[in-house]
């Protein structure tokens, strides 16, 4: 059974997760010896192959299901329509997308939507409330909404352009204030709610929506 990523970390046990891009996803303990893992794999070849399968059929229902889906960008809804054109357009109100690999070209341009939009936000969040921070990174990460580094840099990540701004507002926001106070202390929370009262409303969108976004 072929692994196509492999993660060690501080664990006790070996695990598999097949993404959403029906790819077998292993994680060991530090120390774990490849013939452990390979026993493992081995021993959980049915149940690896039956998930497989399933995400693969849903990977494919996702791409033929989404001409005339509605997707949201920033609050706005766009409808995705596929057709036998090579480049990616939006309109007002439409975003037209090739129909082969429409999947892959529907986030390669949501990316690319994100690098355009968010660095711009967080200058303008930052000027308005006299934060300092590094640079500013786009990511594809799938748990984290986004991150201050030790030295000020922030990254966000693409699926956050999904939500609405006021929410993808509160996500800058949390993260220029970790420029300030590292932690999540009852300081860090008072800093956060002095620049946005409402943030806790914004806070429950993004736990509440965190599925359907995962599905991208």
């Amino acid at each position: 059974m072929l692994i196509d990523k492999i993660f060690y970390t501080r664990r006790r046990t070996i695990a598999i997760i097949i993404n959403n891009r029906a790819e077998v996803v292993v994680r060991a303990p530090l120390r774990a010896k490849q013939e452990d893992i390979d026993k493992f794999i081995k021993s959980k070849f049915e149940w690896i192959s039956k998930k497989k399968n399933e995400m693969l059929k849903n990977r494919i229902t996702q791409i033929k299901g989404l001409d005339k889906e509605t997707i949201h960008l920033l609050g706005v809804n766009y409808t995705i329509n596929l057709t036998n054109n090579q480049r990616v357009s939006i309109s007002e109100d439409k975003i037209i997308l090739p129909s082969i690999n429409s999947l892959d070209n529907l986030k390669n341009f949501i990316v690319k939507y994100a690098k355009q939009y968010i660095p711009k936000r967080v200058n303008v969040l930052a000027r308005l409330y006299g934060l300092e921070y590094g640079k500013v990174s786009i990511t594809r990460a799938k748990t984290r909404w986004g991150s201050c580094g030790y030295r000020n840099n922030l990254n966000f990540t693409y699926k956050l352009i999904l939500c609405p701004i006021e929410v993808v507002d509160y996500v800058i926001i949390h993260e220029l204030t970790h420029t300030l106070i590292k932690n999540h202390s009852k300081k860090f929370w008072q800093k956060v709610e002095e620049i946005m009262p409402e943030y806790k409303s914004n806070e429950s969108w993004l736990k509440k929506n965190r599925a359907v976004i995962d599905m991208i």
